[in-house]
């Protein structure tokens, strides 16, 4: 019933689309989802099939490991509108663990169709600083491209390591030497275009 479903939130002006926590791993504990074949289930595939069609948009969460599949799935559904949350989640940063980030990504950006949303670092590492995020955001937004790149704050989970201010206050130093033109999408027009918002006057 998952087309009625997705027709009954539609009724709502506000309603844009739609996340699944695909995250799957084999290691205890870092499992969100029932099992990790949801991707290349037939079942499942009509569902984010019928996304695009009612001109809603996908929130993916997933974990590097899952990249490979996810940027194949992107691929045969062109008309998806797809937002990679987190970051691409980079959760282990030993150098062999950064690979598999960094080629999940430039496999994900290679599409079109979606974007990253940078936020959720603060999970990751509660003892996050700027410095410390300044290599992740500089390397997605090299990869996605600034008209494929916002910031977001993963409020209120990120509430528990750091505030608000904290967060956008370090996005925007790490962003000093952008573009007015950049900035503006990172900071608003990427979101405002995708979620097909309507900026407050």
């Amino acid at each position: 019933d998952v087309q009625s479903l997705l027709e009954a939130h539609a009724q709502f002006e506000r309603f844009r689309g739609v996340r699944h926590m695909l995250n799957w791993d084999t290691v205890p504990g870092r499992s969100f989802a029932e099992h990790g074949d949801y991707m290349s289930s037939d079942d499942w595939r009509k569902g984010f099939a019928l996304l695009a069609r009612m001109g809603l948009r996908f929130d993916m969460q997933i974990w590097p490991n899952q990249m490979q599949e996810a940027a194949a799935l992107v691929a045969e559904y062109p008309d998806a509108r797809v937002a990679l949350n987190h970051t691409g989640f980079p959760i282990d940063r030993d150098a062999e663990s950064m690979e598999v980030w960094r080629s999940g990504m430039q496999a994900l950006a290679s599409n079109p169709n979606i974007l990253v949303k940078i936020s959720g670092l603060g999970m990751l590492d509660h003892n996050w600083t700027t410095e410390s995020i300044r290599p992740l955001v500089l390397e997605a937004i090299e990869i996605f491209g600034p008209d494929r790149a916002m910031f977001a704050s993963n409020f209120p989970v990120d509430k528990l390591y750091t505030d608000y201010a904290m967060i956008f206050r370090a996005f925007s130093e790490i962003t000093a030497d952008f573009t007015a033109t950049e900035r503006s999408r990172l900071f608003a027009g990427t979101t405002i275009e995708f979620y097909d918002l309507q900026p407050i006057a």
